[in-house]
């Protein structure tokens, strides 16, 4: 397994719209590989001929950097209104056969809104006291958790997990066919969203793409969304936000948001996290500086 600081790669718009000039720049910058998104620009992966993917795949070796994965997202709504799931399956199915026929052995998906699940009160937390006066005290951030409004969970939508399963079983099996691993995210759902959708596949070409910016607005915290699903992590989105009330979020340059950047690393390398992290400055004004910043900041030199 490569050590954590080569496994670095960058979102490639996150530099530019010209793959000619992003791919030496990144090299430059230190990192060792890049994340093209299905459409980035105007060049189009899935609608390449076979010329044009080497040509691709040419530019990005030539400056010593690995295609370590592609990145796509489902129209916002699409798979919650579970009435198109037809047009999720062409979807996701395009962008595997885009990903084998470029080599390509991870696709990145944010699904979109997922439907809610039905959540318990988290267990409340004991301190050690003497036996003759036990008292139960809850943790404070498990109560400040639950002083948060629950969105409401309707009928309707626990119902919608079943077609969601149905068609996530077919794509389970393109994917398995494909040879390529679908890491999801969700940025307008919980992380208890996401691993409800990979209970109901049960497929181990599924995992998860982890996004720091959305743990900050989730209601569990990094140690539980990792002890939920981290052994389905097959890859994480790098970058930061500084978070706020009531799950906002202002975007922020890695290191100077919210992100507790060492105990997040410290648990991948606790997990033996073998996948790659890619920086992604889309969100900040200054994206290239912010790249630069990042790979300073996670790779000192």
């Amino acid at each position: 397994m490569k050590p954590m600081k080569d496994r670095l790669s960058i979102r490639a718009v996150s530099l530019g719209d010209d793959l000619r000039e992003i791919a030496p720049q990144a090299q430059k910058l230190g990192y060792s590989g890049i994340q093209l998104d299905l459409a980035f620009g105007e060049l189009k992966l899935a609608e390449l001929s076979g010329s044009g993917r080497r040509e691709v795949r040419h530019l990005i070796s030539s400056a010593n950097l690995e295609l370590e994965s592609l990145r796509g997202a489902l129209p916002a709504d699409l798979l919650r209104s579970g009435t198109d799931h037809d047009r999720v399956l062409w979807i996701l199915k395009r962008g595997i056969e885009t990903a084998a026929a470029m080599s390509v052995g991870t696709l990145c998906f944010d699904l979109g809104c997922l439907p809610g699940v039905e959540r318990k009160a988290p267990a409340r937390a004991t301190r050690a006291v003497p036996a003759s006066s036990l008292i139960i005290i809850p943790d404070p951030a498990e109560v400040a958790a639950l002083q948060e409004p629950e969105p409401p969970v309707t009928q309707e939508e626990l119902a919608s997990w079943s077609g969601i399963d149905a068609v996530m079983h077919e794509v389970g099996d393109i994917a398995d066919r494909a040879g390529v691993v679908l890491a999801f995210s969700s940025e307008l759902s919980s992380y208890a969203s996401l691993a409800r959708l990979l209970e109901g596949a049960q497929c181990p070409w599924f995992g998860v793409d982890l996004d720091p910016v959305s743990v900050l607005r989730d209601r569990w915290d990094l140690e539980r969304v990792l002890d939920v699903v981290g052994s389905s992590l097959r890859h994480v989105r790098g970058r930061d936000a500084v978070r706020g009330s009531a799950g906002r979020t202002q975007p922020a340059n890695i290191g100077q948001g919210s992100t507790d950047w060492q105990q997040m690393l410290g648990a991948l390398d606790a997990g033996a996290f073998g996948g790659w992290i890619a920086i992604d400055t889309v969100d900040l004004p200054d994206r290239s500086s912010a790249a630069r910043d990042a790979i300073r900041y996670l790779k000192p030199r």
